[in-house]
């Protein structure tokens, strides 16, 4: 596993979330904490370490990255890793990837490989279950003046949408292969309606079984997010690097650690840190936006994950999270 799988395991019970505390009364209105479930963390962080050091079942060092891991898994010595569908999805002119591994053995993708969603974590928290957003950003420059930035705008929408679509039939024309149109992200073009014009199908690029399930994850809605209710800070914030260098230790040096030591750290460190930077929002917008934000997280997963609900969020929020706001 790269670091993003050893990851997806802590992030499958919520971490990130259950220990980011809003905190109005500070400069920068959020602070850190682990100790509220460091007991958990700790059985979470170690079961990982037994898995890679005991068990030496994960096949992994600090240097894997997608590429690596990706690698490894085309030559045989890794079974699983972990990624999104556009790893699925590599056109057969990239190089080693699954599709050549497919060609190879002369099967349908398929049947060489599979793909599958995260499973819920163990309290029921779905991070990896659900859908999760992605936003690529396309940047122009701020010298263009009103008629230049349109027909620069008017460009970046034509080679998404019908730029788009001739561009694959062209390329359609030539190869004849239509997982050389489906490729990557392409799976999912960004406008509605651009699927029409194009050659085939993803199913048909594919396979049907793929597409399935990757339907049937996107039925899930998206888990509500930070920016839907709280303005931008006018500011970068506080970096990550404490918690960042603790699960680096925990992930890839071997021997005796002292997880609960290692999360207490990195939690004054960072709410240290944050002491340094003041939020652009002011208090009163900063409470408003975060009792929208939880009371839209509480009719989540009222709805999608009672058990994570009932066992988690609810004491979650009435402890940690109102008594935080109401101060």
């Amino acid at each position: 596993m790269q670091g993003l799988g050893f990851s997806s395991s802590v992030n499958a019970e919520g971490f990130e979330f259950l220990s980011t505390i809003p905190a109005p009364e500070t400069s920068w209105n959020w602070r850190r904490d682990y100790m509220r479930n460091v007991d958990h963390w700790v059985q979470i962080i170690g079961d990982v370490r037994a898995m890679k050091f005991e068990d030496q079942s994960l096949l992994s060092d600090i240097t894997f990255h997608d590429g690596e891991i990706w690698n490894a898994f085309i030559r045989e010595q890794a079974c699983m890793h972990t990624n999104t569908v556009v790893f699925y999805t590599s056109e057969p002119s990239a190089g080693t990837t699954h599709v050549t591994l497919a060609d190879k053995l002369g099967k349908p993708l398929e049947e060489v490989v599979g793909w599958v969603p995260f499973p819920v974590g163990r309290n029921g928290y779905a991070s990896s279950g659900f859908t999760q957003p992605q936003i690529d950003s396309v940047s122009f420059s701020p010298d263009l003046d009103e008629e230049d930035l349109a027909l620069i705008f008017d460009l970046h929408l034509y080679m998404i949408g019908d730029g788009f679509v001739k561009q694959k039939n062209i390329v359609y024309d030539k190869t004849k292969d239509l997982r050389e149109i489906y490729n990557f992200d392409k799976i999912t073009p960004v406008l509605k309606g651009t699927l029409d014009g194009m050659p085939g199908s993803p199913d048909e690029a594919w396979g049907k079984q793929f597409m399935d399930t990757v339907r049937a994850v996107t039925q899930y809605p998206l888990i509500p997010q930070t920016a839907w209710f709280f303005p931008p800070e006018e500011q970068v914030g506080p970096t990550t690097n404490a918690i960042d260098d603790a699960f680096s230790k925990w992930w890839f040096e071997p021997g005796e650690v002292d997880i609960a030591a290692d999360l207490e750290r990195a939690q004054n460190v960072l709410n240290t840190q944050a002491e340094s930077f003041t939020s652009s929002v002011p208090d009163e917008e900063f409470v408003s936006a975060a009792n929208k934000y939880y009371a839209a997280h509480e009719k989540f997963w009222q709805q999608h994950s009672p058990e994570f609900y009932e066992n988690v969020f609810r004491p979650f929020y009435e402890e940690a999270i109102k008594s935080a706001l109401s101060g």
